[in-house]
């Protein structure tokens, strides 16, 4: 095997060590596979560093890293830059190491030539031969790396409480950054829909919230990266509205992904990769609503409008948007708050020269000369009363600042409030009415149904983006307004569903058909009753109560979803105020109804066995 004395192997990609080639080694972390480089560990005070793939910046080095002459990355993040150098058979590695020993300052470089090799195992890589480093490159990782000491001693004077290392927005050159930077534009805020409701509320007695962990759930979508995209404006509002989506539905589970490329492309005209609008783009999530993102993948380009087929179909849209902030208003906390109680918001922030860019914890504070103008939209997540800051989510990836976070003091001049909008959001909610009905002698029964939120409550006939439909449609007058007549046969179990723009939301009803005529008609003393109540069961019993004067014998009936009866039993003549117990164990999982009768009496409720 191959041995260097000054590097041990800049890079390695693969478990396997064959004769004559070294190769990058996989280590497995968990059920995950990880890219290990490895380079020429060193003991340094102050140590930093960063690798390079091609020229584009790839990762820092931790103290840890550089100590041991090892990073791990998983094989995503490599494939995503090999992806964007257009997957080269051939790349350049290059390793930058600075800190201090013994003898003074210390800069370590080294590059190295790798081969994919993409016939027999795409992580694979085979390194072909040291190659002089770029000086240029040098030079300007040099300077870079005295810029963030001098940051980090300018922090230390001031006390602040924010840590600052070596990121991808501030490796850039001053030409990338200001070309990823100039594209916001703000129109006219004074044209609004109707205010939520909830920007009214007080918030006295709020001390904070954290959208991205409340009750340690997380109701912000996953952190993404723009790229040298100037797309700040679309993340920041597609980010908002997954969130918003997710805070009204109380699903965090969903973890929405929605498509920024949408927003970028000439679909919309809110913007593209130089400039972009916040403003426009929520009138956008609202008049025309987004795909998502597996619909329309982002390429961090501009370019034609080029959705999935099934776009309508997946398409999620706002229903209203709202101003919160206009220009110099992010010092008005309240204002903000009232909104920002119910969903994450929209908002932009100023960046320059204040150490934002290489950003990477704690709480982050700028005290110097107020910027101009705010350059770069966010989205707003939470604040803190106590400590007194407020919680962005970026789309710098997530090896910036917390994890893709940033919590910052409120009200200093990065001026973090700015221009800040909101998309409000329904969910859509829908009851069948009673879970059974029972039908006697008469003929007909009918459904009613209520739709709230994302479908109009009281129109019969909703619009193009609503639907309603009963199934199965037997034995019902129409089954495509909320409210038909029931005329069924046979004992039949309808399903409601609502649809709107975003989303299908369906609830049920048994009508239990009985021409016998004896039902829920009569009640011979006040006191004799049944208290059937709904509930959710796990193999126990279910348990209903009852309350006679007189001797009264009583049937039990479990009916599944076909109408067909499961299990029935029958009790003799029962007196006073007790209960019974229904043995669940051999009914299988499913949605189920009961169905207790006494002789003048009847009770019902919808019951799941799981």
């Amino acid at each position: 095997m191959m041995k260097f004395n000054t590097v041990k192997q800049l890079i390695l990609l693969v478990l396997f060590i064959y004769s004559c080639n070294v190769y990058a080694r996989i280590s497995i972390q968990g059920d995950q596979a990880a890219t290990l480089f490895e380079f020429d560990a060193f003991s340094l005070t102050e140590p930093l560093g960063c690798i390079y793939i091609e020229d584009k910046f790839y990762a820092r080095f931790s103290p840890d890293d550089i100590a041991r002459g090892t990073l791990k990355k998983d094989f995503a993040k490599l494939h995503r830059v090999l992806d964007d150098l257009g997957s080269p058979d051939e790349f350049t590695v290059t390793v930058f190491i600075n800190g201090f020993n013994a003898k003074g300052p210390f800069f370590f470089s080294q590059a190295a030539r790798f081969t994919q090799d993409k016939s027999k195992n795409r992580d694979r890589f085979v390194l072909r031969n040291y190659v002089p480093v770029d000086q240029q490159k040098t030079a300007f990782v040099s300077n870079k790396i005295k810029e963030l000491r001098k940051l980090r001693e300018y922090i230390k004077e001031n006390n602040y409480e924010f840590t600052v290392n070596l990121t991808w927005v501030f490796m850039l050159s001053e030409d990338e950054r200001e070309a990823m930077r100039q594209t916001l534009v703000f129109s006219d805020f004074g044209e609004t829909t109707q205010p939520a409701a909830t920007s009214e509320v007080s918030t006295s007695t709020q001390t904070g919230i954290d959208w991205s962990n409340k009750d340690g759930k997380n109701y912000i979508g996953s952190v993404k990266e723009q790229k040298s995209c100037g797309s700040c404006w679309a993340h920041s509002t597609v980010a908002a509205f997954e969130g918003t989506i997710m805070v009204e539905e109380d699903r965090p589970d969903l973890q929405l992904d929605l498509s920024e490329e949408t927003m970028v492309s000439s679909c919309s005209d809110a913007g593209d990769c130089t400039n972009g609008d916040p403003y426009q783009a929520v009138k956008y999530l609202v008049e025309e609503g987004v795909p998502s993102e597996e619909c329309d993948p982002y390429t961090a380009e501009d370019g034609p409008c080029t959705q999935c087929s099934w776009v309508k179909s997946d398409i999620r849209k706002g229903y209203e948007y709202e101003r919160i902030t206009m220009s110099d208003e992010y010092q008005d906390f309240e204002k903000i708050i009232a909104s920002l109680q119910y969903r994450p918001l929209s908002t932009s922030v100023a960046t320059w020269d204040n150490g934002f860019d290489a950003y990477t914890g704690g709480i982050f504070s700028y005290e110097g000369d107020p910027p101009m103008l705010s350059d770069h939209a966010v989205c707003l997540v939470g604040w803190s009363e106590e400590e007194n800051w407020w919680k962005i989510k970026n789309s710098w990836g997530a090896d910036w600042g917390e994890q893709g976070y940033m919590r910052a003091i409120r009200g200093q001049h990065h001026r973090i409030g700015e221009y800040t909008c909101e998309v409000v959001y329904y969910p859509l909610t829908v009851d069948a009415g009673p879970d059974t009905i029972l039908l006697l002698v008469e003929p007909s029964v009918q459904l009613n149904a209520t739709v709230e939120n994302g479908s109009p409550d009281l129109s019969k006939t909703p619009p193009d983006d609503y639907t309603y439909e009963w199934t199965p449609a037997d034995g019902l007058s129409d089954p495509t307004i909320k409210n038909p007549v029931a005329s069924p046969e046979n004992t039949t179990l309808y399903i409601f569903t609502a649809t709107d723009i975003n989303v299908s939301k369906s609830d049920s009803v048994l009508i239990l058909k009985d021409p016998t005529g004896t039902g829920n008609h009569i009640t011979p003393m006040a006191t004799d009753r049944l208290i059937v109540n709904p509930g959710i069961f796990y193999g126990t019993p279910y348990v209903f109560r009852y309350s006679f004067k007189i001797p009264t014998p009583i049937e039990v009936r479990v009916i599944n979803v076909s109408g067909r009866t499961v299990l029935y039993q029958k009790y003799g003549s029962i007196k006073g105020f007790g209960s019974l117990a229904i043995n669940m164990n051999t009914i299988p999982h499913g949605i189920y109804f009961v169905s207790v009768r006494a002789p003048d009496m009847v009770a019902n409720a919808k019951i799941i066995v799981m």
